[in-house]
């Protein structure tokens, strides 16, 4: 495939639908660019009850909601890896499994990857009491007993966060804690949180939902008999994607300016990939809108030179 356009939007999550179907009302032509299932971590999520529109949805029932809609509009979506993009002498130019694609702006909305090393019994329990956003799922363990897995800010949050809404939370560490001192303090100075530091997860146990978290430390093993369990480390954006275009970025997530631009001209992002505090559908969304309506500015803004 060698493909040339105006716009490349690179991820079909949320944030990249929202991005195409903003685009989808102007002229300007566009591809929207997807190496796996449409709607991205959507696919993953078992359940969501804060989305606008919906009481409740599954994250593969929204996923499939939103695939007829592009449908509908006229968007198709191409199934392509993008593995790295440079700076052009006219834009961009974008290397895939499938061929280059040339494009005078890109919308980077592929999210994080994957972790790197799973735990064993995490994948078979995937939206079964394991998950990745308190802010998505804490409600489902009303008064139960929850293990957040972490040792960064983001983690420390989220696991304040569910003590108002889980019965106990265990803050598992493996690593030292590094996070805002005001954090730390509240950390372990809330009555329902036991902080475990220097403990290694050796399982996540549970037949069809995780009903416990097998853990050693230098006082041994141990079993907490937990509900959730919500791994908080290990993901990031995929930086070898953008390494070429020397793009700013902290921890590995892009700063963007209030109309999601990046410190390149042309290059834009949306959803988690950018550095923010709330990572959910609702802000990726947003997020996808706005950096369309960006792009189209910049579009006609060099087409104008």
């Amino acid at each position: 495939m060698e493909n040339e356009t105006s716009i490349a939007v690179v991820g079909a999550g949320i944030a990249g639908i929202g991005a195409a179907i903003y685009l989808k009302r102007s002229n300007v032509p566009f591809l929207l660019l997807e190496k796996g299932a449409p709607g991205g971590k959507l696919n993953n999520i078992h359940r969501i009850d804060n989305y606008a529109g919906f009481d409740s949805v599954s994250g593969p029932e929204l996923a499939a909601d939103l695939l007829r809609q592009v449908s509908s509009l006229g968007i198709s979506i191409e199934y392509a890896n993008v593995t790295g993009i440079e700076k052009s002498e006219n834009g961009f130019h974008l290397h895939s499994d499938v061929g280059d694609i040339r494009a005078k702006a890109v919308i980077l909305a592929n999210g994080l990857g994957g972790r790197a090393h799973l735990l064993p019994g995490e994948k078979e329990h995937i939206g079964r009491g394991v998950s990745y956003c308190a802010t998505c799922d804490g409600a489902f363990f009303k008064n139960k007993e929850v293990a957040v897995l972490g040792f960064e800010d983001h983690a420390v949050e989220d696991a304040l966060y569910l003590s108002n809404i889980a019965s106990r939370v265990y803050f598992i560490a493996e690593k030292p804690i590094h996070c805002a001192e005001n954090h730390a303090k509240t950390l372990y100075s809330t009555p329902n949180i036991e902080v475990i530091e220097s403990a290694k997860v050796l399982s996540i146990e549970g037949e069809t939902f995780v009903s416990g978290l097998s853990i050693e430390n230098e006082k041994g093993k141990r079993t907490l008999f937990v509900s959730g369990v919500f791994p908080l480390y290990g993901e990031a954006p995929t930086e070898s994607l953008f390494a070429n275009l020397g793009l700013k970025s902290e921890k590995g997530f892009l700063l963007v300016d209030d109309e999601k631009r990046t410190s390149v001209p042309g290059v834009f992002a949306a959803g988690d990939i950018v550095c923010k505090k709330l990572r959910q559908l609702i802000t990726a969304a947003s997020d996808g809108a706005i950096a369309a309506t960006s792009a189209l500015n910049y579009i006609r803004s060099i087409s104008k030179k």
